[in-house]
């Protein structure tokens, strides 16, 4: 055991005269956070939209409305042909572009089904993805209100049946945020960094300078030069896991949901 904590005192001096190994451990887990917390952001928070009015009616305008109100959709500008909703798309200044036709008001008004064009720049599949679902959602709702609206200047009512309907209710990311998936991922894999590929790096840097035969000409055990090594960066991994979790917290506004205790002894 005495020798284990020998050895143990003598990699913590090795890394104390190494201060490239210092930056690596405790500097570097810090900047990797930030870039790879920031990088890793599936969230769309503003789509880009150009609008094509071929009808520009008082209905067309609220159909409009409910994009820009959502929170979701920027409208950026109103084109007038299809050539300039091709030109954006290209320049990539636009996500979306909405095309109302002619006739949009009238087939409202005469109950007939209205088609409106959605055009998503492809170029980001996921961001188109996730943009197609904001628009098909709000073009059901608004389908939705003029078929209630019909029914109850008609003197109809709907007869109400009985259903079971799941709720799916988020108690960790409420919100659905991906930064607060995909960070405290990143914890864990810097942490899996700092333990296992950097007691590699020890491993070889005594192969490098030439003490490698030394350490095996001595009494100790390989076990012993195993956990010699381990047991450093173990202890530098948990000051790591401290400076990152203060920084996911000071940067990213993440908390920890539980035990700190029981997440260290994890």
């Amino acid at each position: 055991m005495r020798s284990i904590i020998v050895f143990i005192k003598k990699e913590f001096l090795q890394f104390k005269r190494d201060p490239k190994m210092f930056a690596l451990v405790l500097i570097a887990p810090v900047v990797q956070l930030t870039f790879l917390g920031f990088a890793a952001n599936l969230d769309i928070d503003m789509v880009r939209t150009i609008v094509l009015d071929q009808d520009r009616s008082t209905t067309s305008r609220d159909f409009i409305e409910r994009f820009s109100s959502s929170g979701y959709f920027k409208i950026e500008k109103y084109v007038s042909s299809y050539d300039e909703i091709t030109n954006e798309i290209d320049k990539g200044s636009a996500i979306l572009a909405l095309v109302i036709p002619n006739d949009f008001e009238k087939n409202i008004y005469n109950h007939r089904t209205s088609s409106v064009q959605a055009l998503f720049n492809g170029s980001d599949g996921n961001t188109a993805g996730i943009t197609a679902g904001y628009v098909q959602k709000i073009v059901s709702e608004y389908s939705q209100k003029i078929i209630l609206d019909f029914l109850n200047k008609s003197g109809r009512k709907l007869s109400s049946v009985s259903v079971i309907s799941p709720e799916i209710r988020v108690w960790y990311n409420p919100e659905l945020k991906t930064r607060n998936y995909m960070v405290p991922g990143i914890v864990g894999l810097l942490l899996s960094l700092i333990t296992l590929i950097l007691t590699s790096l020890a491993v070889v840097k005594e192969k490098e300078i030439g003490t490698m035969e030394q350490l095996i000409v001595t009494p100790l055990k390989p076990y012993q030069i195993i956990i010699g090594k381990l047991v450093p960066f173990v202890v530098l991994a948990f000051a790591a896991v401290i400076i990152i979790l203060a920084s996911m917290w000071l940067i990213f506004r993440i908390p920890v949901k539980g035990e700190i205790i029981f997440l260290f002894l994890s």
